[in-house]
């Protein structure tokens, strides 16, 4: 039922949104807005670091439509299902969905180390072609390069990941997309697997969205949205007209109706023996 899927939307958009809030990674101190700015309804789902040895080097958010926030509701924060479910609709992607990864720079480093950097990752994970992850790297170094070919402290890289591959921006500017099946997977498998380059962005997404309830408040609102169409529907409906009740008649009617009768009913009379006519009524 197309109408029930409109619902289910718009019900589950609105409770993600009264929930969602910015989040300030509390290693680099960057903070990571709640929406991205675009037409995707994309989510804050979590923020975390990325640390080399003792070093900082990024802060790094992931962004999700609502339905991927959804499926982490069921779930308890110490159930161990929870990391797995939160693994699988990350990166589950259907026609329309994708996850998106937003790193910004906490210590700086040269177009070279960055992209290589988060190339490798991407390669440890992916059975695809090399060549794919290389114009990946590729994209991430000519960004750092156009603007100045140093990745300086406030320096924003966005990943959009979907079923069709992953496309790069780097400060704004879009850098290109690169086609090939399975790389988006792969490039949140760097952030959301086993052996996550961030655990700490893999945690606060557990903390912030399981067991928050999603389900039951859209629910709740779905039930009230039919409800509200039933009590339109039902007013819509021409009520049938009642006739209205004939008064009662009152002695005066009933005397005129009883002396109607009589009259309609009198005639002359003519007296025989005498010839004298008598009129009906004096």
């Amino acid at each position: 039922d197309i109408s029930q899927v409109g619902k289910d939307s718009e019900a589950l958009s609105q409770v993600v949104e009264s929930k969602v809030k910015p989040i300030t990674e509390q290693s680099t101190g960057i903070t990571f807005d709640a929406k991205l700015d675009d037409e995707l309804d994309l989510y804050l789902v979590g923020a975390g670091v990325r640390k080399k040895a003792m070093i900082n080097l990024y802060g790094v958010a992931m962004y999700s439509p609502p339905s991927m926030i959804e499926m982490l509701s069921p779930h308890q924060r110490e159930n161990p299902e929870a990391r797995k479910a939160l693994l699988d609709a990350a990166r589950t992607f259907d026609s329309s969905s994708h996850s998106s990864f937003v790193v910004e720079m906490a210590f700086k480093a040269d177009a070279t180390t960055i992209s290589q950097a988060i190339a490798k990752s991407v390669a440890r994970r992916h059975s695809g072609p090399e060549a794919d992850v290389a114009v990946l790297e590729e994209l991430i170094f000519d960004g750092v390069q156009s603007k100045g070919g140093q990745a300086t402290r406030g320096m924003k890289f966005r990943f959009d990941c979907s079923q069709e591959g992953v496309s790069v921006c780097v400060d704004g500017d879009d850098q290109g997309e690169v086609l090939c099946e399975g790389l988006g997977a792969a490039f949140v498998d760097v952030f959301m697997d086993e052996k996550a380059v961030s655990p700490q962005l893999v945690n606060n997404c557990l903390d912030t969205w399981c067991g928050s309830g999603i389900q039951e408040e859209k629910d709740n609102i779905i039930a009230k949205l039919s409800q509200a169409e039933k009590k339109k529907v039902a007013s819509a409906i021409p009520k049938e007209s009642t006739p209205e009740p004939e008064p009662e008649p009152n002695a005066k009617q009933i005397q005129a109706e009883k002396n109607a009768l009589v009259e309609s009913k009198a005639l002359p009379l003519k007296e025989k023996a005498t010839g004298v006519s008598f009129n009906a009524k004096l």
